[in-house]
């Protein structure tokens, strides 16, 4: 009996070891097999019950080591040898029947399989239980595990409630936190100092030092704050504008946000809110508003297109003169590029200012087109801190008048050298006319009146000389010459100036000369007048002679023409004068580029002296019309 209480203790230690390890399998297959070799050598040589014995009883010795402590195995060797003992004794006793000790195939096959079961729910006992211990060891492991996870969380929730409360207790905003009945949990200092009092109890009770309104100033409704609707609605409230109104008058303007509370199930225990004081900030917004609205007024009222612009050259703001000039909205063109709406190309063109600006940093500018306009541009840079471009000022102004200004003086003053140098050939030709005039003058008082008045003297010598009544006889002779001499200083004071133009008018004139012009060139003068009943200024009624005589002359000389027509009509304002023939014609323009010959330029200048108007259209082969209005007043 104690060799075998060794061996099965010392063989339990052994399986212990291995169950320590993990090598549960390995310990269930040593039990069973150490279970079956002691049950089969004992029943084959001792043939008694003390053998099935003896293998229960190692059997309950393993087992308890395997599933217990040393003291349980202890205890279960203690009772299986009082057991045993008490078979044994009972067996000498007589009280049990003596077996018979032959041991044929038969029983020991019986008795190998009654062990076998034995051991077999032995081993299921052992595993059933031993998956019992392990599970029970490892629900305490987690209990203690969750236990100390719960009391890390409970330390660090403690710590976040602190720090929150901190937080909120310094925070610039006013903070409410209710449960879900409308109880007010929490509120910090801000929110009492907002409210005006200690806000606590029922979150839809009245208030006591304050009055909610909204921006109108209309009560504002209980059950619309953010704190209530995220209560009964479990609706979420963001930026809702409330005016207070303190009963001492005071005024602020509050933007509040509510929100439910809810746990890690998605149930809602409570409710926050949260309120900034914006007063501050909504007067500075109205009084930016109206700084923007007298900006935009003064930068609409601006009759120069003035653009901002970033620095990708993208229309930022435009005042109302782009309608003006481009019949676009200020905001349709906002993001567009400036070239776009300018030019409609997608890049700035070389010339433009602001390619320039970007290299000098400096204000750029140029003129050019826009329509049937002329635009002054100027573009000045916005720099930063840093001296880099931020962006752009673009002023487009329209110098159109300017321009035509600038244009009308470069042509007065053209006009003024041009007539300069008319005025300097109408002089030389004046002189010119005036020699000629000498002239012809000197020639005629020498050739023809000279030679009359020396004729003369020679007839009066010779009546000197001759009797009475022989002078007598040859006064006649005299007479004649002096006839002819009155005749001749006649027709050159008339060719100077003909006195009836003096004496009648310009009507009386014309006649006069169209009959001698006829008689002396053969050429038809077709007269038609209307309006010249009346006098007019002398200097017109010069002038308009002057034309008319001038244009015959031309054309008794140069048209080759036999008749020519000339208007004259005359109404409150303009003497118009006609001359028109269907001679040989010629180049005009390039009469009047070679000098004004022919007299053209005397006719032009006499109507131009006189602030009227003079034109000649003629072409080779075509004829000549010519055109003049003198004004009358």
């Amino acid at each position: 009996m104690f060799g075998a209480n060794l061996l099965a203790v010392g063989f339990c230690l052994m399986l212990r070891s291995w169950m320590r390890r993990g090598w549960v399998g390995l310990a269930s297959v040593g039990l069973l097999v150490m279970g079956l070799v002691l049950i089969s050598a004992t029943v084959a040589n001792l043939g008694t019950i003390r053998a099935p014995a003896t293998a229960m009883y190692l059997l309950l010795v393993i087992t308890g080591g395997l599933l217990f402590d040393l003291r349980g195995m202890a205890v279960t060797t203690a009772l299986c040898s009082v057991l045993v003992g008490a078979l044994i004794g009972a067996e000498n006793a007589g009280l049990l029947p003596r077996p018979d000790y032959s041991v044929t195939i038969t029983q020991w096959v019986a008795y190998t399989a009654i062990f076998v079961w034995t051991g077999s729910l032995a081993f299921s006992a052992l595993d059933a239980t031993r998956r019992a211990l392990r599970r029970a060891d490892g629900e305490i492991a987690e209990r203690k595990k969750a236990e100390e996870a719960l009391g890390r969380a409970n330390e660090e929730m403690r710590r976040t409630r602190d720090a929150l409360q901190d937080v909120i207790d310094a925070s610039p905003a006013g903070v409410v936190v209710a449960d879900a009945g409308g109880q007010i949990i929490m509120a910090n200092s801000r929110t009492n100092e907002l409210l005006g009092g200690r806000v606590t109890g029922d979150a839809f009770g009245p208030r006591g030092a304050y009055q909610l309104c909204r921006p109108d100033g209309s009560p504002f409704p209980q059950g619309d704050l953010p704190l209530v609707r995220a209560i009964q609605r479990n609706e979420s409230t963001r930026g809702l504008e409330i005016l207070v109104k303190g009963d001492d008058g005071s005024e602020l303007v509050m933007v509040a946000s509510g929100s439910p509370l809810r746990d890690a199930d998605g149930h809602t225990w409570g409710a926050m809110a949260v309120m900034q004081d914006i007063t501050e900030g909504k007067r500075a917004e109205a009084a930016l508003a109206k700084i923007t609205r007298e900006w935009q007024a003064t930068f609409d009222a601006v009759g120069d297109v003035v653009w901002l612009l970033d620095k990708q050259q993208r229309i930022v703001r435009a005042n109302q003169a782009t309608e003006r000039v481009f019949g676009r909205k200020p905001g349709d063109i906002v993001g567009l590029r400036c070239c776009e709406v300018i030019h409609g190309t997608a890049q700035p063109l070389p010339e433009c200012p602001i390619v320039r600006m970007e290299k000098s940093l400096q204000r750029e500018s140029v003129e050019l087109p826009i329509g049937q306009h002329w635009y002054g541009v100027t573009v000045d840079p916005i720099l930063g801190e840093d001296r880099n471009l931020v962006g752009v000022v673009h002023v487009a102004r329209d110098i159109t008048d300017g321009k035509q200004a600038e244009a009308e003086r470069e042509r007065l003053l053209k006009d003024v050298l041009a007539g300069r140098q008319r005025l300097q050939s109408l002089s030389r030709r004046l002189l010119d006319v005036r020699e000629d005039e000498d002239r012809h003058i000197a020639r005629e008082l020498h050739d023809e009146i000279g030679q009359l008045i020396t004729a003369l003297k020679l007839t009066l010598g010779v009546f000197e000389r001759q009797p009475v009544e022989q002078a007598k006889a040859r006064v006649p002779e005299a007479q004649a010459l002096v006839d002819d001499l009155m005749t001749r200083v006649r027709n050159l004071s008339l060719a100077l100036r003909p006195g009836v133009l003096d004496d009648l008018g310009l009507l009386p004139a014309l006649l006069w000369h169209f009959e001698r012009y006829t008689a002396r060139t053969e050429v038809q003068v077709d007269f038609k007048h209307t309006g010249l009943e009346r006098r007019f200024a002398p200097e017109v009624e010069t002038a308009a002679y002057r034309i008319v005589q001038e244009a015959l002359t031309n054309v008794a000389r140069h048209a080759k023409a036999s008749e020519v027509t000339v208007r004259l009509s005359a109404d409150a304002a303009t003497l118009g004068i006609q001359v028109e023939d269907a001679g040989a014609g010629f180049d005009a323009d390039a009469a009047l580029a070679s000098g004004f010959t022919s007299g053209l330029a005397g006719m032009r200048e006499r109507a131009a002296l006189l602030g009227g108007r003079f034109a000649l259209d003629s072409a080779p082969g075509k004829g000549t019309r010519l055109v003049a209005e003198l004004p009358v007043r």
